[in-house]
């Protein structure tokens, strides 16, 4: 019998036959991945075109009034030398650095350290789109498809309505595009944990380092909730993978090298955590909060938005969105495109019998792993229509500080763009000399034509009236011929794109030119380009860095001693999608949102996380009585009022924009001095017992637990006024000059919170909450210094932790050359 040749044997023959085309494969392979990677950059800057070489940008809202200022605001203190620990300037103050939707530590917002607001947001857009998009390729590359399937899965991911409506929450939007790169080291890990078999292992230390990595970037963004579905996804992946491919053995291992990266992750954020954690027990979600089953729930019959985009209505108010519990557009929608979808369906192909090679048996387990990512998905993202998500929310500890059920269309997104890059590689994969798949061939033809007769029919049946648009959106559709007309063009697009993809499906099966991909790949980008490009609406740039000039000079020296208020600074929902620029900046100006907070105005308005007591002031000034309602504004500080006509009818009905100031002399100033105080200690109590006390004269104070005051603060017939001298109102730290007859109580009109200390003299003193909210000092008769610093211990220590972390990072991604010391030494 002949011997049978080796593979080594088998290669050298290969080489010999066809020594060039062998030698540069190594070279190659690299280098066209890099040619796929860069054809998604330059795609996402066609779509980006019109911002980044036409002085425009996408006008986002929360982008606009949230986030952008409060990276600017950041900016600003940072090049002070300071921190950002603590911000003054947003709704009597709160720990600006602990609420993880600033994002302050997340490295690439850079960008809006450096540059104008209008080139920083194109930028940051495109540079996370990019991100998004590379991790994608690079995760179907990995799975085993081809560079052609794996551009389309990148495609239809950072494009789809989802993402590109995203964008608007940076953090949100942030915290996404590092899942895929998350969920392609933990393959990695999994995969590499099967093939070793051993405890410890170099490539086994460097991808646990680097899913750390990820980790710290995902959480740092600054949401939590987008963190937990990526871990809840990716640890799911290599739990059943290890079992399905490798055994018990490997699932342990796999798990505790994921556990591993999970852990040295929340030692680097270690000062983030901490600092978020606290403020996350004093702020609005501490006792849980409404998961907005009425306004975030996906309806059964709002799946047709899978395929027609805006069956429910376009971005925007008022009457644009009719889709019933799912109040805005960017909340209930994930549309991929036409072409994607078609091949999402021809995934099931890798589960028809004779399919038994190793690349097929791990497609099929891909397959049905996004198959049941996608269910789950799904029937989370049906809030109250299905009972799993309340189920969650009642059972789960710490579920019920997470909010709206349709977020879980992120995993749908996912699930379905790499299903669509898996049944495009079935189509690759096609032999069209094959019997069978001809037969197949006409399956798929047969489909697609029955499909497209059908929504023909649905057309030309909607032409004369919206009876089919009124059953597919339900009895919220509007009754306009405006709206029908709209729809209709939906519909339209959706025939010709599906007409587009079925050309594009016999390129790929029956075409051998190398430009069959790129079909497939332009009409992909061409739908996604036509739908994705109407969500935000262009405007110019320098509206991102809009100066609220009147606003600015209001009360003079006055600005930092009292407060504003203004009536639109909650007003900023009603501005979704705008296509006016000119109402953009006005709403700058009238202080919607955060607005003012670059320009250190001292608003009453408190954008992000809030903290409760704040929230509990806030509802009530605008639910009190007229009377109750002057005197809680006085106690709060509020100087000066900005308001005008109605905010829906300046967004709708064109009314007069001109803002009016109204001054009210009678507002406490921010530092004052008090000679009487009550105690109390029930919550409910302290306001009444407020309202019900004249607050120059009297503050109501609550008891810490350790400390006592050393005077009694009698009332008195006669009080006297002591003096306040602001000297410094620093980041982080303010100092004043008081003075008193009589021992007496400074009230500093800033909120009370944990890690304020005080000194008097230099002599530490305990910061006690008074007037519900606020912040006092006691201090004796006659001329002191107090100096009040915020300094959180979270911060301080967790730095040592943090710088632990990153030390044990740095070891394991040089742990080759450890190991190999060791065994040198051995």
């Amino acid at each position: 019998m002949a011997k049978r040749p080796t593979t080594r044997t088998t290669r050298a023959k290969k080489l010999i036959a066809h020594p060039s085309r062998s030698l540069r494969a190594p070279s190659q392979a690299p280098f066209r991945e890099w040619i796929f990677i860069a054809a998604i950059l330059c795609l996402i800057v066609v779509f980006f075109a019109a911002g980044l070489f036409g002085g425009k940008s996408l006008f986002m809202r929360d982008m606009v009034f949230d986030f952008i200022p409060q990276h600017v605001f950041a900016a600003q203190v940072i090049k002070t030398g300071h921190l950002p620990l603590w911000s003054e300037f947003s709704g009597f103050g709160k720990p600006f650095a602990a609420d993880p939707q600033t994002a302050t530590f997340y490295p690439l917002h850079l960008l809006f350290y450096a540059l104008p607001s209008g080139l920083a947001v194109n930028l940051y857009c495109v540079l996370h789109l990019w991100i998004a998009g590379a991790g994608m390729y690079s995760l179907a590359r990995h799975w085993k498809l081809d560079p052609s399937p794996a551009l389309c899965v990148a495609v239809a991911c950072i494009f789809s309505t989802w993402m590109v409506c995203c964008m608007e929450f940076a953090n949100n939007f942030v915290a996404v595009v590092w899942a895929p790169w998350i969920l392609l080291v933990s393959s990695m890990l999994s995969k590499k944990a099967g093939e070793v078999g051993k405890l410890v292992n170099p490539a086994l230390l460097r991808l646990t380092a680097m899913l750390a990595l990820l980790f710290v970037m995902q959480y740092l963004s600054g949401y939590a909730e987008f963190v937990a579905y990526t871990v809840i996804l990716a640890f799911a992946y290599v739990a059943i993978r290890s079992l399905v491919f490798n055994g018990f053995r490997a699932f342990m291992l796999s798990c505790g090298w994921f556990g591993l990266a999970g852990f040295l992750a929340l030692l680097i954020t270690t000062p983030q955590f901490l600092a978020s954690v606290e403020f996350l027990g004093y702020s609005e979600r501490a006792q849980g909060i409404d998961p907005g089953f009425n306004v975030a729930s996906v309806h059964p019959r709002q799946l047709f938005g899978l395929l027609l985009p805006f069956i429910n209505g376009y971005p925007g108010y008022p009457d644009k969105y009719w889709a019933g519990t799912v109040f805005e557009y960017w909340i209930g929608t994930a549309y991929v495109g036409v072409l994607p979808l078609m091949m999402l369906c021809l995934s099931i192909l890798w589960f028809r019998p004779g399919r038994n090679r190793m690349n097929d048996k791990e497609r099929r387990f891909h397959c049905t792993f996004l198959y049941g990512a996608a269910l789950f998905g799904l029937l989370m993202a049906f809030g109250k229509h299905f009972p799993l998500y309340g189920f969650l929310y009642k059972m789960v500890p710490g579920f019920d500080h997470f909010r709206f059920p349709s977020k879980f269309l992120v995993l749908v997104l996912f699930s379905f763009c790499l299903l669509s890059g898996f049944g495009y590689q079935s189509i690759r994969d096609f032999d069209s000399e094959n019997g069978k798949s001809n037969r197949l061939a006409r399956g798929i033809f047969i489909f697609c034509a029955s499909v497209f007769g059908i929504l023909l029919v649905a057309y030309l049946a909607a032409s004369g009236a919206p009876t089919l648009f009124k059953l597919l959106a339900g009895d919220k559709f509007p009754n306009s011929v405006s709206v029908g007309a709209a729809q209709l063009d939906d519909l339209l697009l959706c025939l010709a794109f599906l007409l587009a993809s079925t050309g594009a499906v016999a390129c790929l099966m029956f075409l051998k030119s190398r430009w069959r991909d790129a079909i497939a790949i332009g009409v992909v980008f061409a739908n996604l380009y036509l739908v994705g490009s109407s969500l935000h609406p262009l405007t110019a740039s320098r509206f991102y860095d809009s100066k609220p000039d009147n606003v600015l000079q209001i009360g003079g020296d006055h600005t930092g001693e009292y407060r504003v208020y203004s009536l639109y600074g909650g007003k900023q929902q009603w501005l979704y999608a705008n296509p006016d620029g000119s109402l953009v900046e006005w709403a700058t100006t009238a202080g919607v949102g955060d607005s003012w907070l670059p320009h250190r105005i001292h608003q009453i308005w408190q954008g992000g996380q809030k903290l409760m007591r704040y929230t509990i002031l806030y509802d009530l000034l605008g639910s009190l009585p007229p009377e109750k309602a002057e005197k809680l504004a006085d106690i709060l500080g509020i100087r000066y009022v900005v308001g005008g006509e109605p905010a829906e009818s300046v967004y709708w009905r064109n009314a007069q924009r001109q803002l009016k100031i109204a001054e009210r002399p009678n507002a406490l100033p921010r530092a004052f001095v008090v000679e009487q105080w009550i105690f109390e200690s029930d919550e409910h109590r302290i306001l009444n017992t407020l309202m019900e006390q004249n607050p120059r004269l009297a503050a109501v104070v609550e008891p810490l637990a350790h400390e006592t005051v050393p005077f009694s603060g009698e009332l008195s017939a006669h009080p006297s006024q002591g003096k306040v001298q602001w000297v410094a109102d620093e980041p982080n730290r303010i100092k004043l000059e008081i003075s008193a007859a009589k021992p007496s109580l400074l009230i500093l009109n800033d909120a009370w919170y944990p890690g304020w200390k005080s000194l008097v003299d230099g002599i530490s003193q305990p910061v006690f909450r008074v007037n519900y909210h606020f912040r006092g000092v006691f201090f004796a008769s006659g001329r002191h210094d107090v100096e009040l610093v915020f300094s959180q211990w979270q911060f301080r220590a967790g730095m040592w932790v943090s710088l632990a972390g990153v030390a044990i990072l740095g070891l394991m991604m040089r742990a080759d050359l450890f190991l190999k010391r060791i065994s040198i030494d051995h």
